[in-house]
């Protein structure tokens, strides 16, 4: 009996079956990063997670399937929103048309002041940190 080599096939279910681990593990960590955010908390120092106060962070965190330039499959985990990344990493901000920046506290006292330093508060990073194995686990598909 000749032996019949169906690569194409192979490699077919192969890509859908990443595909899918992929796509379940996405899911995954999004809904691991809303958790975290959903916590809560005022804020703290530099390092903890940013405050939650309207959840438009949470409910903007999100994943997308995306076709990779060096592989067929990939994958973009987090938040929609055009804030977010200075949340995770932390940064200056400066006025754009303005001489200042003018914003009122949760003490009701309104500030002005010519930039605002944000400390670095991660969410994306530690999630991925903590749930790492459990990730690894649902793409090899031993979950």
């Amino acid at each position: 009996m000749p032996l019949i080599w169906k690569g194409a096939e192979y490699l077919e279910g192969l890509e859908k079956r990443t595909y899918n681990r992929l796509q379940t593990a996405s899911g995954f960590l999004a809904n691991q990063i809303k958790l975290k955010l959903s916590m809560g908390q005022p804020p703290g120092p530099a390092g903890g997670p940013p405050h939650v106060l309207s959840g438009m962070l949470r409910n903007s965190i999100d994943y997308q399937m995306v076709d990779g330039e060096t592989s067929r499959v990939g994958v973009q985990v987090g938040p929609a929103n055009k804030y977010a990344l200075i949340h995770e990493l932390g940064g200056d901000i400066f006025p754009k048309r303005a001489k200042a920046l003018r914003f009122k506290t949760a003490d009701g006292k309104w500030h002005t002041v010519k930039h605002v330093r944000i400390p670095s508060r991660p969410y994306l990073r530690p999630a991925l940190d903590e749930n790492f194995q459990q990730l690894e686990k649902i793409i090899a598909g031993k979950e």
